[in-house]
C-alpha cells in the first residue's frame, strides 16, 4: 500500500501484489521497478548528492512533461502505459518522484509535520494508486489508506535508522532528539538508553494512532484486494506489537513464518 509495500523503503515485511489480478499486477510491478530504480539512485553510497539530483531530475523532467511529451526511458514508458490503462491520477507519480528528489538532498527533518508531508509524497501516493487501480476513488477511502501507508512508512523509518544514517539521512525529527535529550551519534555507537525508549514509545504511539484511523479500510473493499489490504494492515499492527515487546526498538525486526501464519489466521477470522 505504500513505499514500505512497494520499494521506497527496503524493509521486506510488507511486499505485496501476489494476490492481485494479473492486469493489476502489471501495474504494481511496473511501479515497483520504477521505484526501485529511483530508490537505488537516491540511496546510493557511491553517488554524490549533486549526481543523485541530476539523475533523478532527468527522470522527473520526463514525468512532468507528460502529456505534452511522451516518456523516452523504458522504465518510465512501461509505468506510463499501465497508469494510462488504469486511469491513474498522474499526480501520484509526480508526488512519488518529489519524494525521491527530497531523499537526494534532505538529510534531516525538523518535526513530525515534515515527516507527515514526506509520507504523503512517498507513501500515501502509492496507496492511492492501489485504490484507483481497483476503481476506488472515494475521499474517505483515500484518507483511511493514507493513515495505513503513513503508519507502515513510520515503521520502516525506525527499522532502517542505522542503514539510513550511512547515506546519511535520518527521518526521526530533530524535535524528538531535543525533547528526549538524545544525539544522532548514539545510533552510531548503539547507545540506546532509557530516553530512546521514551522516544520509541512516542513514535509507536503515533503509528498506533494512524493505524486506528485507517485499519477498517479493508471493510470497504471487496475480492482479493480486500484480503490483501487486510493482510497488509494486520501485518503492520502485528509488527508494532512485536516492537513494543522488543528491548531494541530500532533493531530490524523481520516477521517470521510463524508470525505470518498468525497474521494469516487473524485475517481469515476477522470480520
Amino acid at each position: 500500500m505504500n513505499k514500505a509495500v512497494i520499494a521506497k523503503r527496503k524493509n521486506e515485511n510488507f511486499l505485496v501484489g501476489y494476490l492481485l489480478k494479473d492486469d493489476i499486477k502489471k501495474l504494481i510491478f511496473a511501479l515497483y521497478s520504477f521505484a526501485r530504480h529511483c530508490d537505488d539512485i537516491a540511496d546510493s553510497p557511491k553517488l554524490s548528492s549533486k549526481t543523485k539530483k541530476n539523475k533523478l531530475s532527468e527522470i522527473s523532467d520526463e514525468i512532468n512533461h507528460y502529456p505534452t511529451t511522451k516518456p523516452k526511458k523504458k522504465i518510465i514508458k512501461n509505468l506510463h502505459k499501465e497508469l494510462v490503462k488504469h486511469l491513474i491520477n498522474y499526480q501520484y507519480i509526480k508526488d512519488l518522484m518529489n519524494a525521491f528528489l527530497q531523499d537526494a538532498k534532505k538529510e534531516k527533518y525538523k518535526n513530525i509535520e515534515e515527516i507527515y508531508h514526506y509520507c504523503n509524497l512517498a507513501a500515501n501516493s502509492v496507496g492511492r494508486i492501489y485504490l484507483e487501480a481497483h476503481k476506488y476513488r472515494e475521499p474517505l477511502l483515500f484518507k483511511k489508506s493514507d493513515h495505513i501507508c503513513t503508519a507502515l512508512a513510520m515503521i520502516d523509518m525506525a527499522q532502517d535508522i542505522e542503514e539510513d544514517l550511512k547515506i546519511p539521512r535520518i527521518y526521526i525529527p530533530q524535535s524528538f532528539f531535543k525533547k528526549y535529550n538524545i544525539k544522532i551519534d548514539d545510533i552510531r555507537k548503539k547507545k540506546f538508553n532509557k530516553n530512546w525508549n521514551l522516544l520509541a514509545h512516542d513514535w509507536l504511539g503515533l503509528i498506533d494512532e494512524n493505524f486506528n484511523k485507517g485499519k477498517d479500510l479493508y471493510q470497504n473493499l471487496s475480492g482479493r484486494f480486500r484480503f490483501e489490504v487486510k493482510i497488509i494492515t494486520f501485518a503492520g499492527i502485528f509488527l508494532v506489537e512485536k516492537l513494543k515487546r522488543n528491548n531494541n526498538f530500532f533493531m530490524n525486526n523481520k516477521l517470521s513464518k510463524l508470525n505470518w501464519i498468525i497474521i494469516f489466521l487473524r485475517a481469515i477470522f476477522a470480520k
